[in-house]
């Protein structure tokens, strides 16, 4: 099920947006719904099924749309957002790992059909990695892993829900994920691109505040990787068909 947010303090434009989503939906099946939001205080309070993508205003009564952005960072139950304004002044406070656009208002077909299609081909390629436990296995999708450490013979993952301990090598889920957001750093780390907030000389200072170490042979891939990354999120994604 595909669960779209549409956050707007006028009715109009909300139903402006759902009618740009249903004609998306016409050309593209796929089961969806809606969650409608007057405020940005209601998206912040809301707990209910993950949203694939948020349609959000800016200029919104006391909480605007940054401020919303801000506290999603943390919560997971909005994939992505998708900036709807006319103030384009905000468009540079708004880049992020959640944010696939900032559109104009009015919006337009392109615009919502874009960012859905962004959505949705990014929620199918959250794989994930299974790690081996003392009681069996468990599979994390990639966008709860923050971190792995190395700890002997065995790795602590540090992930959004619950942190826990696998039995298999660091190497193996290095493996496991080549290609994805997750890269090695140190020997004893691998960490989430999407929990990076800044890459300094010799550490990584993740969204959470934890500092990593950066090693001396990792530093100058650790750099390129990641601000390649950062390019494709904040750029490269609307330029992907």
């Amino acid at each position: 099920m595909v669960i779209i947010g549409i956050c707007d303090d006028e009715q109009l434009h909300r139903d402006r947006v759902k009618e740009l989503c249903e004609q998306y939906f016409s050309e593209y099946p796929n089961e969806h719904d809606y969650v409608e939001f007057s405020s940005g205080e209601e998206v912040r309070a809301y707990e209910g099924e993950r949203m694939y993508l948020l349609f959000l205003d800016i200029e919104m009564g006391e909480t605007n749309g940054i401020e919303v952005l801000n506290a999603l960072r943390e919560k997971d139950n909005v994939w992505r957002i998708a900036f709807a304004s006319s103030h384009t002044e905000y468009a540079i406070d708004t880049i992020d790992m959640k944010t696939l656009a900032f559109l104009n208002k009015p919006l337009t077909y392109d615009g919502v059909k874009k960012c859905l299609d962004i959505a949705i081909r990014e929620n199918e390629e959250n794989i994930g990695a299974t790690f081996t436990l003392m009681d069996g296995k468990r599979d994390v999708v990639l966008s709860d892993i923050i971190y792995i450490q190395a700890e002997r013979h065995y790795v602590n993952v540090y992930a959004r829900k619950d942190d826990f301990m696998g039995y298999d090598s660091l190497k193996q889920y290095e493996e496991q994920l080549q290609g994805t957001s997750m890269i090695r750093i140190h020997k004893s780390y691998l960490v989430n691109m999407q929990y990076v907030k800044k890459v300094l000389a010799e550490e990584i200072v993740m969204t959470n505040g934890k500092r990593l170490p950066i090693g001396r042979k990792y530093s100058n891939d650790v750099k390129e990787k990641y601000f390649s990354f950062v390019k494709s999120v904040t750029i490269g994604r609307n330029e992907k068909k």
